[in-house]
């Protein structure tokens, strides 16, 4: 079998290149796939979309974010105590908080064996009690025909929390993918006062 030159336009279900949509007869598929794009890893991926008739159209995402008080991953399990709770009451102010952060990405075929950028954050306003940024890549499995990888992440925080406020817990990729989730910090309830006569 002898594989045509590359050339600008391979079928698939893909990104959407400058013929997107073009040419939809059955068994042809729906956009094109720009060879140059980096995140298409070989040669052999489009050949594979276009056998396939299209892989889906994904990016790498945020597939979930969690609070706990403590996660930790093992064998690619998150394990988790307390989680997702959005809101505490510490017996007073400045408070000590630990955090437990889980966050899911996932990664489609077609953009494996390629880096992505991840950053979390913990802020309230201009404040940042936390952040958590660095470079993921994944590989895949003998035999893969296409599935995505779910890639789980697990981190814990210990920081000051100095008054009652709203804090923002703040997860992306590649700066297309974000997910996010408030934490109130709220003021204990003063308990009325008896007075005696």
């Amino acid at each position: 079998m002898t594989l045509p030159a590359p050339c600008r336009g391979v079928p698939t279900v893909g990104r959407g290149g400058p013929q997107a949509g073009a040419d939809r007869g059955p068994g042809r598929a729906r956009a094109w796939i720009d060879p140059g794009d980096r995140r298409v890893a070989s040669w052999s991926d489009r050949v594979l979309a276009t056998v396939s008739g299209g892989l889906p159209d994904d990016h790498t995402e945020i597939d979930y974010l969690l609070t706990a008080d403590f996660a930790e991953v093992i064998n690619g399990k998150t394990y988790i105590m307390g989680g997702g709770w959005d809101a505490f009451t510490p017996p007073q102010y400045p408070a000590p908080i630990r955090l437990g952060i889980a966050v899911g990405i996932r990664v489609p075929f077609l953009e494996s064996n390629v880096p992505h950028h991840m950053t979390v954050v913990l802020r309230h306003e201009a404040i940042e009690y936390f952040r958590m940024e660095g470079d993921l890549e994944t590989g895949r499995r003998p035999g893969a025909r296409g599935e995505s990888v779910l890639v789980p992440i697990a981190v814990n925080a210990q920081f000051i929390v100095p008054e009652p406020q709203t804090l923002v817990l703040i997860a992306d990729v590649d700066g297309r993918s974000l997910r996010r989730t408030t934490i109130r910090a709220d003021a204990r309830p003063v308990p009325p006062t008896v007075q005696r006569r």
